[in-house]
């Protein structure tokens, strides 16, 4: 198991819109509070990242498991 610390960035998808197209850190995690979460890769603008499938990751005490990102799927 990779156990990394993540950057929790969270906002409405109105304001989400507003912001410029960055490419979130790898683990970094963007919510949108009105609409699911998107997780970056490093490589990928925010815009263009799936939102995952709340069936597709656990939380086991502080820790976030992502079991199937395959389980992905653009809004």
């Amino acid at each position: 198991m990779i156990k990394e610390n993540a950057i929790i960035k969270k906002d409405s998808f109105e304001n989400w819109s507003k912001a410029k197209n960055f490419i979130p850190k790898k683990g970094e995690i963007i919510v949108y509070i009105d609409m699911g979460t998107k997780i970056g890769d490093g490589k990928t603008k925010v815009n263009d990242l799936p939102f995952i499938d709340y069936n597709s990751y656990s939380i086991e005490g502080s820790t976030l498991i992502i079991n199937n990102m395959g389980g992905c799927k653009n809004a």
